[in-house]
């Protein structure tokens, strides 16, 4: 779901390139890391975590992060 955000943002940058979309597209990233180490922080406190997290090792791009 988070890297559908990523490509559209890219997408619409690439539709409407200034340094506005760019500046607000880096803000939007900036936001969802932000947003994705929440969300782990949260689910952390549950006992099935660790177990899920090993099995999805990556949070944003498969084999990078």
């Amino acid at each position: 779901m988070y890297l559908s955000y990523v490509l559209a943002d890219i997408g619409y940058n690439l539709q409407e390139w200034n340094s506005v979309t760019l500046l607000l597209v880096l803000i939007g990233w900036a936001s969802l890391v932000y947003r994705i180490y929440a969300e782990e922080r949260l689910l952390s406190q549950h006992t099935e975590w660790p177990a899920y997290a090993v099995l999805s090792r990556y949070r944003l791009f498969p084999g990078l992060w």
